[in-house]
């Protein structure tokens, strides 16, 4: 890939937005303009920012420009809350001062709650979104951010660090330093994936120099310079950070996303199956792009507003197990895994034994509605088939067997219409 390419393409939103909340920060306490501001991510409706020991957490609006975009010279706070850290993990609110800047959103709906101490406290111990590799809360990235140093990342005669500019190129970026010349250049890492066996295309990071592209701010190196600059980043990037279990490369790209986000898409594929505020387990959802060969399984929320959970109980469809021992992940989305107690499970199972109620379908349409009410006779049943349907990509024939896609589309089996639901209850882990 070209520079001239890597330079073009720009994300013209996330940062724009997060530049001027950070100018608001700053603005209002009376910070200099040349004082650090982190961006720690958008987390259940709230985007929060790190100065020193306090965390802003905030939510925004801005007017509309004739052609539809936002004119972010208009962004001002609907929500503007100050918390101080009193030391490195606060688990109480003794352990926060908390303040209240503006709110002058009074009418709360569902998804715009009031915000309290207690759900900062949730959130310090949530898996981190920044970037899809690192897992840490974010009490830790918090505590490795006070202490960050530039020249932490030195390996030979190099030191790799970030700083804010005006490129907010997609691909992940980064500055380099010849410690000896004093001459900058920068690096860019197009997007590299390769197909694994069992995850699919996943993202690797760079192996030779071919997978980087230099950027030779002085004009001045030649050929060899340039390798060696690229091998020295390679051989450090490689080294492994005990911390946060990833090698240094994915450190610099959680670096990245902190001093000068770009849109990361955050997006995640989710199904909910039993919709509708007014129905009893409404929070039980399939992932619509499971793993090629992973074993087939639904998760529960703690809040039946996905935007809103703070932790997920993923279990299997074939056997009374967690699907995963630790937090749920999609890409960037990440939560805390749910331990459901004995009385959640009981009702679970017997909400999951109890007849499928068709009045509340909430405006769904099944192409074959007589075959279905004939064939789904309770809500296990009707979970299998939206399971098949939208995660596994299989239909049932009309004598009740599987009918798997025309193509392969890598999609994972489908579940047996007639499996039994397993004893909830006495769930293990896998």
């Amino acid at each position: 890939m070209k520079l001239s390419k890597i330079k073009s393409t720009k994300d013209e939103i996330l940062s724009r937005y997060v530049s001027k909340e950070m100018e608001l920060i700053k603005k209002h306490f009376g910070f200099s303009k040349n004082s650090r501001i982190f961006y720690l991510d958008y987390y259940n409706t709230k985007f929060y920012f790190l100065h020193k020991d306090t965390v802003f957490v905030t939510s925004w609006t801005a007017n509309e420009k004739e052609n539809g975009k936002l004119d972010f010279d208009t962004l001002s706070f609907t929500e503007f809350y100050s918390i101080k850290m009193l030391n490195n993990f606060p688990k109480t609110v003794e352990d926060v001062e908390f303040t209240e800047i503006t709110d002058i959103n009074e009418h709360k709906s569902a998804l715009q709650p009031k915000y309290t101490v207690e759900d900062f406290l949730v959130w310090l111990t949530q898996p981190c979104n920044i970037t899809e590799r690192i897992n840490v809360p974010y009490y830790k990235i918090i505590e490795f951010l006070k202490s960050y140093n530039a020249k932490d990342f030195i390996y030979d005669d190099y030191q790799f660090y970030v700083k804010r500019d005006r490129d907010f190129s997609w691909e992940f970026n980064m500055y380099v330093k010849n410690l000896k010349t004093k001459n900058d250049v920068k690096l860019y890492f197009p997007y590299k994936c390769i197909e694994d066996e069992n995850e699919g295309w996943i993202e690797v990071p760079p192996t030779t120099s071919r997978d980087i592209i230099l950027d030779d701010l002085s004009g001045t190196l030649n050929n060899y310079q340039k390798l060696k600059i690229k091998k020295a980043y390679l051989e450090f990037s490689k080294q492994f950070n005990e911390e946060f279990k990833v090698t240094n490369h994915y450190v610099l790209e959680l670096l990245k996303q902190v001093i000068q986000p770009v849109d990361s898409f955050p997006e995640c594929g989710i199904h909910v199956i039993f919709p509708g505020l007014d129905r009893k387990f409404n929070n039980i959802w399939v992932n619509d792009f499971p793993r090629k060969n992973e074993e087939p399984a639904f998760f529960l929320t703690d809040n039946p507003y996905f935007q809103l959970t703070t932790k997920i109980a993923f279990l299997n469809f074939k056997s009374a197990t967690y699907h995963t021992k630790g937090i749920y992940k999609q890409g960037l989305y990440k939560r805390n895994a749910w331990k459901l107690d004995e009385q959640y499970l009981k009702e679970l199972v017997e909400f999951l034994n109890a007849p499928y109620d068709y009045s509340q379908d909430y405006g769904y349409t099944y192409k074959y509605i007589d075959e279905l009410e004939r064939r789904v006779k309770t809500n296990w049943q009707m979970l299998i088939y939206e399971y098949n349907k939208n995660s596994a990509g299989w239909w049932f024939n009309k004598d009740g067997t599987l009918l798997p896609p025309e193509k392969d589309y890598g999609y994972c089996e489908g579940v047996p219409f007639d499996l039994p639901i397993p004893d909830y209850t006495k769930i293990k882990e896998k």
